[in-house]
């Protein structure tokens, strides 16, 4: 997320309510982590392409973590 000021609100009140629903009631792990993919695919299909915004050492650590994973920068 390249400007999370920006996006925030566009996800965070399922992300509370998902939050809120685990503590109730934790999911196993098998069973959160699908759910987390779900969401999160359907959350990034919506963010508009945006300018990175992040601070130039954050820009830096992730692109260190993501060459390190093989993940495309």
């Amino acid at each position: 997320m390249r400007d999370p000021q920006a996006n925030f609100p566009s996800f965070a009140p399922e992300r509370d309510e998902i939050e809120a629903r685990w503590l109730a009631s934790p999911p196993d792990p098998a069973d959160a982590f699908r759910q987390a993919d779900t969401a999160l695919a359907r959350w990034v299909v919506g963010l508009p392409e945006t300018r990175d915004r992040r601070p130039r050492f954050v820009r830096r650590y992730w692109a260190v973590r993501d060459r390190r994973a093989g993940l495309a920068g």
